[in-house]
């Protein structure tokens, strides 16, 4: 059987004051389609009352046990931004920032630093502590570093709120800290900026450990389609094999006809495909309800790529966790989940939305199931 997972990123919501869902509130023939053609339910992703984040949420619907496997943010973040990793590697998520001289935090992002920044990052490569590390930039004023082979405790120097002083993490990293300040302070791209970037922030320490590949996990080739570099770090930790898309850069204006289309066509070589796209849960964190509406009906227009597939395949269609527009961040709800294709007798549900997949056969499953239930489709 060949399975494709489309993970609609943070699509859930609540009914708030508007009385819908974006799910409810627009005009989705093709999603309620999938769901009428199907057995449908609603999902706690990680475990009821959990908060998931996309690292984790991803993970559990990948079959990971997240007590035994889950590395930390930073190792995902590494390898998402192509960072070979080995065991005892030490990884973090880095912001590029504003400090003052008492090295008090003034932005956490640089007045959120745009553009080339190939400049900044040679600079951070050339310090000296006495440890071996690679720092790479990523996307705006996020970057990735790694510690490599590092035998101490390593813990977060980000403070998370502007203010704050940088925090103390021991002897390699406040030695880091410091030089941060001293060099990146007279980089030319600061010449004329009223924010300088003199300081890289590290969060989401984590030490890299390798786990069994989704292959060793459950006999099938997998592959995955994203735009970020989290889920593609989580895909490179899984041994999924990346496909790139043109066009597919996670925004609203992503390619989302040719992620669908690469997923059908690469059918032919994998056995199972993720599928994510992104943009649902930016409009949610910005709290901006129809714009999440649009972005869910620019989705149902494409859905019939992949609709065409159901009578070779099994379709998934489901989240990684809940984005509601009121809360702007992640919630514990649970999302719905739709499985239809070849061999699926439908359960009579006939709308994709957090309340009709309710009603669904798949009553609530909790998303380390879901592999196990797909593979009883044989």
């Amino acid at each position: 059987m060949k399975y494709i997972l489309l993970i609609c990123d943070g699509i859930s919501d609540t009914k708030g004051k508007r009385g819908a869902t974006p799910l409810e509130y627009a005009n989705t023939p093709n999603f309620d389609s999938i769901a009428m053609r199907g057995i449908n339910g609603i999902m706690d992703v990680v475990k009821k009352g959990v908060v998931p984040n996309s690292d984790t949420g991803h993970l559990s619907l990948l079959g990971y046990d997240l007590k035994k496997y889950y590395p930390g943010r930073g190792p995902l973040e590494a390898l998402g931004a192509g960072i070979e990793l080995r065991e005892g590697d030490v990884a973090f998520r880095a912001n590029i920032a504003t400090v003052d001289k008492n090295f008090e935090v003034i932005d956490r992002r640089a007045g959120r630093i745009r553009g080339n920044l190939t400049e900044l990052e040679k600079a951070v490569n050339e310090i000296d502590i006495g440890a071996d590390f690679v720092f790479k930039h990523t996307v705006d004023h996020r970057g990735t570093l790694v510690l490599k082979k590092f035998k101490q405790k390593a813990s977060d120097t980000d403070p998370h709120i502007a203010g704050k002083k940088v925090l103390k993490a021991g002897k390699v990293l406040d030695q880091f800290t410091k030089k941060c300040y001293e060099k990146l302070g007279r980089l030319e791209l600061n010449r004329n900026r009223s924010l300088p970037v003199n300081m890289i922030l590290l969060r989401g320490a984590g030490v890299y450990k390798k786990a069994p590949s989704f292959k060793e996990l459950h006999n099938l080739r997998g592959a995955c389609i994203a735009a970020t570099a989290l889920v593609k770090g989580v895909a490179r930790f899984c041994e999924l094999d990346v496909l790139e898309v043109q066009g597919a850069n996670g925004t609203e204006n992503t390619n989302i006809h040719g992620k669908f289309k690469t997923a059908v066509d690469s059918l032919e070589r994998y056995d199972f495909v993720l599928v994510n796209v992104k943009a649902t849960d930016n409009f949610g964190h910005d709290g901006n309800f129809e714009g999440k509406v649009g972005m869910i009906e620019r989705i149902d227009g494409q859905l019939h790529v992949l609709e065409k597939s159901m009578n070779d395949c099994i379709l998934v269609i489901t989240a990684d966790h809940s984005t509601p527009v009121e809360k702007k961040g992640h919630s514990a709800d649970p999302v719905p989940i739709s499985i239809a294709g070849n061999g699926v007798k439908p359960d009579g549900v006939r709308n994709y939305n957090e309340y009709s997949c309710a009603k669904g056969r798949l009553k609530r499953i909790e998303g380390t199931e879901l592999m196990k239930i797909l593979k009883k489709f044989t």
